[in-house]
């Protein structure tokens, strides 16, 4: 009997397989990973086609990602806009050349109001009720001792003893110091007293005060300590050494008076303060106002004159205008004509429009008399002895004829376009050798 080594080795002992198998074994074992990938690779391939060909899923992709690359499009560089420019541009031009009416009528709702409104917030910023001011006073006072170094007033304004202003205010500064235990460069900037206010700036050996009359913008505290830092630049040392000696601060005055004029709260004062992105701002925007009135008043002159010209054309004799449009920057005009009638062209030529025009006009008979006498003389041809005369729309032909253009004209005038009735009275004239 078998061993249970042998049983093992039994079990285990290779069967017998073709060489092709063993290769496609093996093949299966190495090449599994690799058809799985392809065959994901695939699914994912034909999900991207159906993608692509589908318009609505590719437009929806597309606007996903449409804002992100113009975004980063402008923060990388001007390529995008420099190219969407010209585009942009020649579109407007082409609605502003072809339809300026309508042009004008889009843009004046924004334009206008905007433009206000940007020259209001550039020249009044400040959004409290009373919007004018006034400096009247300025005091330079030295900062340990109170005393009054430089005082100007404006000429309407009423003064008060600098020594007093400035005992005052020290007083004030010291009370709020001693009661609410503040640091001294963190005290009192603002006074309220009615109508009028105190606005203190700090230096660090003098304090400059201005009274103020109204209700002053933002921009004159800016002002007022770029002031005390220049006064410090110039007259550090003398502020250092202050004695109570004003005469050396003498050359200041003009300078603060300048400062008095310039800050009145008037517009010429508001105009010539503002910064220099202001100014462009005002400028551009004054520009922007201009040139939209004087486009409006150009297309409405343009107008005027092509409905004057319209007006002529309708009222010239054996012309009727039915229609009239615009197209591509050309004005097409539609109606009726008499062969007889005015040139078109020459009443244009005649007028005060500059617009180009096309004239579509269908040729028909008009009934006015001086068109039938036309039509009549054209077909009749009458000698020098036959009168014609058109009355109306009766035709009378009277006078002496050859025999022979009598015979030819009877038949023929009663085929005169437009006339009701011919009156036809013409003798035969002798044959003269």
């Amino acid at each position: 009997m078998p061993t249970e080594s042998d049983k093992q080795f039994t079990a285990s002992a290779p069967v017998n397989i073709s060489e092709e198998e063993k290769l496609e074994q093996v093949r299966s074992v190495l090449l599994a990973p690799q058809a799985e990938l392809i065959a994901n690779l695939k699914q994912q391939i034909l999900a991207l086609e159906a993608r692509v060909s589908d318009p609505e899923t590719r437009s929806a992709d597309t606007s996903e990602i449409l804002a992100k690359a113009v975004k980063a499009s402008n923060e990388k560089d001007d390529r995008l806009s420099n190219a969407m420019k010209p585009i942009v541009v020649e579109k407007f031009r082409e609605v502003s050349r072809d339809d300026p009416e309508l042009m004008a009528e889009a843009l004046f709702p924004i334009l206008g109001p905007a433009v206000r409104k940007m020259i209001v917030n550039i020249i009044s910023p400040d959004k409290k009720k009373k919007r004018g001011y006034r400096v009247e006073q300025l005091f330079l006072i030295e900062k340990n001792t109170g005393l009054p170094v430089c005082h100007v007033a404006s000429d309407n304004a009423e003064t008060q003893d600098a020594d007093m202003v400035s005992g005052m205010l020290s007083a004030i500064q010291s009370f709020v110091h001693d009661a609410f235990q503040t640091q001294e460069f963190d005290g009192l900037n603002t006074l309220e007293l009615g109508e009028l206010s105190v606005w203190i700036e700090w230096g660090p050996h003098a304090i400059l005060a201005a009274v103020v009359r109204g209700a002053p913008p933002k921009k004159l505290r800016d002002a007022l300590q770029i002031k005390i830092e220049q006064i410090h630049r110039d007259y550090g040392t003398s502020l250092e050494n202050y004695n109570g000696d004003s005469e050396s601060f003498e050359p200041l005055k003009p300078d603060l008076i300048l400062f008095l004029d310039s800050h009145d709260g008037s517009l010429k004062n508001r105009i010539a303060n503002l910064s220099r992105k202001g100014k462009r701002n005002l400028f551009l925007s004054i520009f922007v106002l201009l040139a939209l009135v004087v486009w409006m008043i150009v297309s409405w002159v343009q107008e005027a004159r092509w409905n004057d010209f319209v007006t002529d054309l309708q009222n010239e004799p054996g012309i009727i205008v039915t229609d009239q449009e615009e197209r591509d920057g050309v004005y097409h005009l539609y109606g009726l004509r008499d062969p007889y009638a005015t040139e078109p062209r020459s009443i244009l030529e005649n007028s005060d429009s500059t617009r180009e025009v096309k004239f579509h006009l269908e040729p028909y008979n008009a009934i006015q008399a001086e068109f039938i006498q036309e039509r009549a003389e054209q077909l009749l041809k009458p000698t020098a002895e036959v009168e014609l005369v058109v009355m109306d729309t009766t035709v009378y032909i009277s006078g002496r004829a050859p025999p022979d253009w009598i015979a030819r004209a009877k038949p023929l005038h009663h085929a005169i376009v437009g006339a009701t009735s011919v009156i036809f009275n013409v003798r035969p004239m002798e044959d003269v050798q």
